[in-house]
């Protein structure tokens, strides 16, 4: 984003000053390249010849501009994207190349150059606990951004706008990632679960999940976790749970959150149960008595709202009993 060159396109920061900046930007020799340069000579014929110029031509012609891909900074883009995007972006830009990393979450196109200079940023200020970067505007995320991501050691990354995950990108993210969010999520594949098991710390916006599913979250205690982070399971969005499902999750390493479940069934109980270390189920809203009794054995920290925990609490062993009355 320097100086200008004939590739490079000009983007506006502020128009009262005319403070612009320059955008490298590529087309490759594609069949969606051809498809624009046939629609054209057949309306340059058209004309030629005086014959009228139909809807459907000027139609396909622009259909066909607007599905071009083009490559900008580096970041595949169909141009049918790029104006409405670009000018806020590269404000973000500018503001990257200044130093200021404050507003990545705001980035709807991050191209690996930018991405590489957050990266630096954020490395410098953190040098030892890692650094976490938030991309919560992206829609999408490239082949080369994921790459550009699976460079950094100990990644935390927030990428809560995406709807969903391929599995290409899955696979390169789960190879360098301490901690995964993606809340906005709206389904997950036994291949995509796969792959972020690998991922210690994960936050899912699903708001259903399969036993097969939560089956692939399970890694296998020969699967090492890395010294300095904590497995940590986020499904706070699911609001209701098979006992099949249930059974699944309860074999998952580290804390569980299940904040979105309203209520727990005595079978659903008996499963969740057996889980093994922290669960947080403080979207709970009441429990039966034989729920209750069955939450009383679990041995390890449960989070329940206090009304909750105050029923659960009268079947405890009376030592293991938090608001017993002396």
């Amino acid at each position: 984003m320097s100086e200008k060159s004939e590739n490079m396109f000009e983007v506006k920061l502020d128009r009262e000053s005319e403070q612009s900046v320059y955008l490298n930007l590529e087309i490759a020799r594609t069949p969606e390249l051809d498809d624009v340069v046939n629609h054209a000579k057949e309306l340059v014929a058209t004309v030629e010849n005086d014959r009228p110029v139909t809807v459907g031509q000027v139609h396909n012609l622009e259909e066909s501009i607007n599905g071009l891909t083009i490559d900008v900074e580096g970041e595949e883009c169909l141009i049918d994207n790029l104006s409405s995007l670009i000018e806020e972006d590269v404000k973000i830009w500018h503001e990257i190349e200044d130093g200021n990393v404050d507003n990545t979450y705001r980035l709807t196109f991050c191209p690996p150059n930018i991405l590489r200079r957050i990266i630096l940023i954020k490395q410098a200020n953190s040098p030892i606990e890692g650094i976490t970067v938030w991309l919560n505007s992206l829609k999408s995320i490239s082949y080369k951004t994921a790459q550009e991501l699976s460079s950094v050691r100990r990644l935390r990354i927030e990428l809560d706008g995406l709807n969903n995950l391929p599995v290409e990108i899955a696979e390169i993210l789960g190879k360098s990632s301490v901690s995964i969010s993606l809340n906005g999520m709206k389904s997950l594949t036994p291949k995509v679960a796969t792959c972020l098991a690998k991922i210690p710390s994960k936050t899912l916006g699903i708001k259903e999940i399969s036993s097969e599913v939560a089956d692939c979250l399970f890694v296998p205690p020969s699967y090492p976790s890395p010294a300095y982070t904590t497995d940590w399971l986020k499904l706070n969005n699911l609001t209701t749970l098979s006992v099949a499902t249930a059974k699944a999750l309860a074999r998952v390493r580290g804390p569980l959150e299940l904040n979105g479940l309203t209520a727990l069934d005595s079978d659903i109980a008996k499963e969740l149960v057996k889980h093994e270390n922290k669960i947080m189920l403080n979207g709970l809203q009441a429990v039966d008595m034989e729920t209750a009794k069955i939450l009383a054995q679990f041995t390890f920290r449960l989070d329940v709202p206090q009304s909750v925990d105050l029923i659960i609490d009268q079947y405890k062993p009376q030592w293991r009993q938090k608001h017993r009355n002396d």
